[in-house]
């Protein structure tokens, strides 16, 4: 005999049969039919399909992407209860943080799906109950537990603890020596939140940044390359950047800046009056009075601070206290009135040094001559006054040389423009003859008083034309070489028609040298005994 189950059989059929103990009884017959009646003696039934990665998913948990977007399926729900009725019907539930919802697709199954974006770093696992409870009374239900694990995405990009960093260091460093150290973190996991440094390339004074300093990309400790001279380089900016190894990456910066501390690593250096060999002559008049400014020394210390703080003194050769220096303006006063000094120079040994913890010092001796007249000396210059530098008075030489040649250039091209036109309206008898007898198809000619003939004219004027003689009658000049004989007799022949004696010759006449090279017609005019001719050249 078992159980009755209503699951198992709903009803069932009997036959019975009654029979008495008499001898020849006969069995009467009746069948009974049994119908059973259900109750709530069945819970609902949970069956759960969930989303699993790979190799690494549990029956009893799902991964889910954090970047997965709103409603990414998780997982298939399945309730189920063998009862009938109301005991049957079954109503499911899920409890777990909002994050997830549950959605019903046909009959009694259901999916669950994401109600949020998801971020890992933020939650990275959610514990999730499925809850079915029929309706029956009284009314049974199912628990049922699973876990939602969230996979990480590269979605955070390294960050540092601040986006500036300042650092101290002094100069005169060691190379190599540890400047500073900076961390960045990124909450993603594995190779998404493993971090490397980098230097972002850029320069500083003209160098690579990389020359400077230098970054271990495991941890972003920073190192000096080189010694530090705050007085070349005070201040070191540049940039370090973190990535990680995701993919794609993901990156970002941080400003470094650098300030070099000064040290005491420089002395004072005098630059008034001029040293040549750490001495410098300073000339007075013999006669300054007592209180009276006999010079300023002027010094410069590339340090700052206290190390470039300076005081002055005079450690030598003021002896006799004719002298005072003020140890703040470094000016140099007499003490007494320089007259009665007993020699015609001083020489005073001034120190000047500044306040850093290990001072820094510099000597000059001041050669101070005595002058009755000053007047040919250098006079000492006047606070605030700078000597003229060498190269720019060469440069200021050179310039105004090279302005000179210029002007002397264009004049000399000027007049020469201009002769040349005045040559073109005149005629100059020693030019045009020596330029004849340089002619090279022409021969000389020379031109002989007894070549001029007078010519009566209708107007009363005498033109008078110049006949060539005959070979035989004049036998001709020599062609001598061109030179400055020829040349100088030439011009004596020329020369004597200008004092051709006028005696019986009209008061006017024209005279026309037919056989000159070109033609010359002369013009005369007469005064007393004597003619004085006008030549004129015909081209």
């Amino acid at each position: 005999m078992k159980r009755v189950d209503f699951e198992s059989a709903t009803s069932y059929d009997i036959d019975v049969q009654a029979q008495d103990m008499g001898p020849n009884s006969m069995p009467a017959h009746c069948k009974i039919f049994i119908k059973v009646v259900d109750i709530n003696d069945n819970k609902p039934d949970i069956s759960i399909n969930l989303m699993s990665q790979g190799d690494r998913g549990k029956e009893d948990a799902a991964y889910i992407s954090e970047a997965a977007p709103l409603d990414t399926f998780v997982a298939l729900v399945r309730v189920e209860d063998l009862d009938s009725g109301l005991n049957g019907e079954v109503v499911c539930k899920l409890h777990g943080q909002g994050s997830f919802k549950l959605q019903k697709t046909y009959e009694n199954n259901y999916m669950i799906l994401t109600n949020v974006s998801l971020d890992r770093e933020k939650r990275s696992e959610f514990s999730l109950t499925v809850i079915a409870e029929d309706l029956g009374t009284p009314s049974l239900s199912t628990i049922k537990h699973f876990t939602v694990h969230v996979l990480d995405e590269n979605d955070n990009a390294p960050r540092f603890q601040k986006g500036r960093y300042e650092v101290f260091r002094s100069e005169n460093n060691a190379p190599g020596a540890y400047l500073t150290s900076l961390l960045a973190t990124d909450p993603d996991l594995d190779a998404n939140s493993q971090v490397s440094y980098y230097l972002v390339e850029n320069t500083v004074h003209g160098s690579s940044i990389s020359t400077f300093v230098t970054i271990d990309p495991s941890n972003g400790a920073v190192y000096a390359l080189r010694t530090f001279d705050r007085e070349d380089v005070s201040r070191i900016s540049f940039v370090v950047q973190a990535k990680d190894a995701g993919e794609p990456s993901l990156l970002s910066n941080a400003t470094v800046v650098l300030t070099i501390l000064d040290e005491n690593d420089n002395p004072p250096v005098i630059v008034d009056p001029q040293l040549w060999n750490l001495t410098a002559d300073v000339p007075i008049s013999k006669y300054t009075e007592a209180g009276s400014l006999v010079t300023v020394v002027r010094a410069t210390d590339r340090d700052t601070g206290v190390n470039a703080e300076l005081t002055c003194s005079i450690t030598a050769g003021n002896e006799e206290g004719f002298f005072a220096m003020d140890p703040r303006t470094c000016e140099i006063s007499a003490n007494v009135s320089l007259d009665a000094f007993p020699r015609e120079f001083a020489e005073l040994t001034v120190l000047v040094s500044d306040h850093g913890s290990s001072p820094q010092t510099t000597k000059a001796v001041l050669k101070i001559s005595l002058y009755e007249n000053m007047e040919g000396h250098v006079q000492v210059l006047d606070q605030g006054e700078t000597p003229l530098d060498a190269s720019l008075i060469i440069i200021v030489s050179l310039g105004a040389i090279c302005t000179m040649l210029l002007v002397i250039m264009v004049m000399f091209a000027a007049r020469c423009n201009r002769e040349k036109k005045d040559t073109r309206n005149s005629y100059n008898c020693r030019v045009a003859e020596t330029n004849h007898q340089h002619h090279p198809k022409k021969p000389s000619r020379q031109i002989y008083k007894g070549d001029i003939t007078l010519v009566p004219t209708v107007n009363g004027t005498l033109p008078i034309r110049a006949h060539h003689r005959s070979p035989s009658a004049t036998p001709p000049m020599e062609r001598a070489p061109m030179g400055s004989r020829q040349s100088h007799h030439s011009h004596q022949s020329l020369n004597s028609l200008v004092t051709i004696s006028s005696n019986h010759i009209p008061e006017s006449f024209a005279l026309e040298l037919a056989h000159a090279t070109p033609p010359v017609e002369v013009r005369y005019y007469r005064t007393h005994n004597s003619l004085s001719l006008s030549l004129s050249l015909s081209l």
